[in-house]
């Protein structure tokens, strides 16, 4: 069989690439041009470990492979191995192992690890923003917030550690601190959804739905795609008992994020009150499918396909119905209905906003 000689060629030229690949310098052993996913990344250093057990440096990339997919056993591992074979600590691989104990919620041994860190060893924003995270989460708020004001100095114009400057005045009930950077945040990035969202939470706690309301309306010109932009929109809707409204937002959100429990639930409240018992069902049966162990959820379902003379696979719901809840002795009474064959119980029900 005859083959072109450019052929050829090209069989030789990627079996050398093999080759180097698979040998001992390690720059060679993934070039960062390499457009594979990160599971294929994964594969491959793991062959290559197998050959080459005490390379920390394989080590690392695997642990930031792992920690990439959230996998944080398997990054804490090949982290702390990494740490073990390197004659003198790495900067980044203590930055990633501090990182793995705060996701991990070892939340003390986390700021052990990032404060044997040299500060100007790891890129300025993301050694902050840990920092941040991690004093923020052994309650020591000052001294979050000192690492934000030094970061704002250097980036006047951040959104984003505006936002985080909210959050931790939010934690500790000042109000108008957090409502004020959240503000900030947004007027330098009018586009930045979280920013909209964690001050919504917080305005609606407050009561102020209409004010909500507006704001949110105008983060949707930015971004349209959010299914918690349209969850939030649709509370101060609720709150504001605008309830059609309110159900076509909650809408936007499940056509966004079809698994968006928090609004499958309170659309399936307001289809109740509305008597839209069909509807309410769909999305009930939904829920249990994602999660089962909600309570009063069999019971809405049972109530749900009472309404509508479902009465054999209402019984079915009814019977599921643990007898330390409260509504257990109606959905007895209703079982003994049905097998009486009397006619469906007629009676409403019910509010909610959210499954947490």
């Amino acid at each position: 069989m005859y083959l072109p000689k450019s052929y050829l060629s090209f069989v030789l030229f990627f079996i050398l690439i093999l080759f180097v690949g698979c040998g001992k310098n390690e720059k060679a052993m993934l070039p960062p041009q390499l457009t594979v996913d990160d599971r294929s990344q994964i594969i491959f250093l793991e062959k290559n470990l197998n050959k080459e057990q005490d390379n920390d440096k394989i080590r690392f990339k695997l642990a930031k492979l792992y920690f990439g997919l959230e996998d944080l056993e398997n990054a804490d591992k090949h982290i702390s191995a990494a740490l073990t074979m390197s004659s003198k600590p790495q900067p980044e691989y203590l930055f990633l192992k501090a990182k793995c104990l705060f996701k991990s919620g070892n939340i003390s041994e986390a700021r052990k690890v990032f404060e044997a860190i040299n500060e100007q060893s790891v890129p300025q924003n993301d050694y902050v923003s840990l920092a941040a995270d991690i004093y923020f989460g052994d309650n020591d708020y000052s001294k979050a917030l000192n690492y934000l004001d030094r970061s704002l100095a250097q980036n006047p114009s951040s959104s984003f550690l505006y936002y985080k400057k909210g959050v931790i005045y939010e934690s500790v009930n000042d109000t108008l601190n957090a409502v004020e950077n959240y503000a900030k945040s947004i007027e330098l990035n009018p586009g930045y959804t979280e920013a909209y969202i964690q001050w919504a939470e917080l305005e609606n706690k407050r009561g102020n739905h209409a004010v909500v309301k507006q704001y949110l309306q105008d983060a949707l010109k930015y971004d349209t795609l959010s299914s918690n932009l349209y969850f939030h929109l649709a509370l101060a809707y609720k709150k504001l008992n605008l309830k059609d409204s309110s159900s076509l937002f909650y809408e936007k959100a499940i056509q966004y994020d079809s698994n968006y429990t928090d609004a499958l639930y309170n659309i399936s409240i307001i289809y109740l009150q509305q008597e839209k018992y069909d509807s309410a069902e769909q999305y009930l049966k939904r829920i249990a499918y994602l999660k089962p162990h909600i309570p009063n959820l069999n019971f809405k379902i049972a109530f749900s396909l009472d309404k509508q003379g479902k009465l054999e696979e209402a019984t079915n719901y009814y019977e599921k119905i643990d007898s330390s809840d409260t509504n257990f002795n109606f959905a007895l009474q209703r079982i003994n209905i049905f097998k009486t064959k009397q006619k469906p119980f007629r009676k409403t029900v019910i509010g909610g906003d959210s499954l947490n």
